[in-house]
């Protein structure tokens, strides 16, 4: 025991002598009363010792022995131990909770983010490849953008010119009564197509509508699609000066049956347009005359359509 506990009272060493005597019964009965002093000595008139300066132990005052702390007692739910942020990139961000409202007030604590910078490349703008072609009429000047390979009609017999083969000094027909003459024909790339001028040179349309084509009185369907036909080859082939492999192409078309406008020998020029379906040169013809206007027959010269006006 420790010197602070209480000795055996004097009648308690008196009826161990008198136990004593009794032999082997009073042999046990003095273990029981040492066990009920043990007892009395270890839970009755032990007297708590104050707890000094950083003693972390806790202390029971007046307390049973049903209720002396266990360390290892737990006290109704286990909440957890709570847990600093993790910084670990797969963790979730942590979390401030703002208790059971309806209106689920959770904000996320997460670290001021600085806008990266935009490094995306900026799409070029669109440019579109034109022959910037500046001319000159009896109204003035003026400047015009044409597709490169957009077909134009000369003047004085000189035929088709395709736009990217222009030079200056060429004379156009254009869509009023004054011809253009060209000054400059510049091949580059614009972002915008500037508007033509009201008056500008003509540009073929190669498409040719309610088209049907006859080899001596026999349409020819298969010439035409739907009706429309489509002059873009030849066109580029006459401007190019290429020939087709027949004696009419690019022969003088004589106008015997004064199907077309009168104008002196020598004036209008055949050219083939070949023919799907029909073998030989077939029955179409481009008619092209010195003014620059242009002229299509689908039947061996019995009616003409004009592409481009006199």
């Amino acid at each position: 025991m420790s010197p602070n506990k209480s000795a055996a009272s004097p009648a308690t060493l008196d009826a161990i002598r008198h136990l004593a005597r009794l032999g082997v019964r009073g042999w046990v009965l003095i273990a029981l009363l040492l066990g009920v002093v043990y007892l009395a000595d270890r839970y009755l008139l032990d007297s708590p010792t104050p707890a000094g300066p950083g003693d972390t132990s806790i202390v029971a005052s007046s307390v049973g022995p049903e209720e002396r702390f266990d360390p290892d007692e737990t006290f109704g739910e286990d909440v957890g131990t709570p847990s600093l942020p993790s910084s670990d990139p797969a963790m979730p961000p942590a979390t401030d909770d703002f208790g059971p409202d309806p209106q689920a007030l959770t904000r996320e604590r997460t670290a001021p983010t600085v806008p990266a910078a935009d490094s995306t490349p900026e799409t070029p703008r669109r440019t579109y490849a034109v022959v910037t072609v500046s001319f000159r009429t009896r109204a003035g000047e003026a400047t015009v953008d044409l597709d490169p390979n957009a077909v134009l009609t000369r003047v004085d017999g000189n035929g088709l010119v395709l736009a990217e083969r222009l030079r200056g000094g060429e004379t156009l027909k254009t869509n009023c009564v004054d011809d253009a003459t060209v000054q400059t024909a510049e091949a580059t790339r614009v972002a915008d197509v500037r508007r033509p001028p009201r008056c500008t040179p003509i540009v073929v349309d190669p498409y040719v509508e309610n088209v049907t084509v006859e080899d001596f009185g026999q349409p020819v369907p298969a010439a035409t699609e739907d009706g429309v036909l489509d002059l873009s080859a030849t066109l580029e082939r006459i401007a190019l000066g290429k020939k087709f492999p027949h004696h009419n192409d690019g022969s003088t078309f004589g106008n015997r049956e004064g199907r077309l406008p009168r104008q002196p020998n020598g004036y209008y020029k055949e050219f083939v347009h070949p023919t799907k379906g029909v073998s030989g040169p077939g029955p179409q013809r481009l008619v092209i005359g010195r003014g620059g206007d242009i002229w299509y027959t689908p039947d061996h010269y019995d009616s003409f359509r004009a592409v481009v006006k006199p």
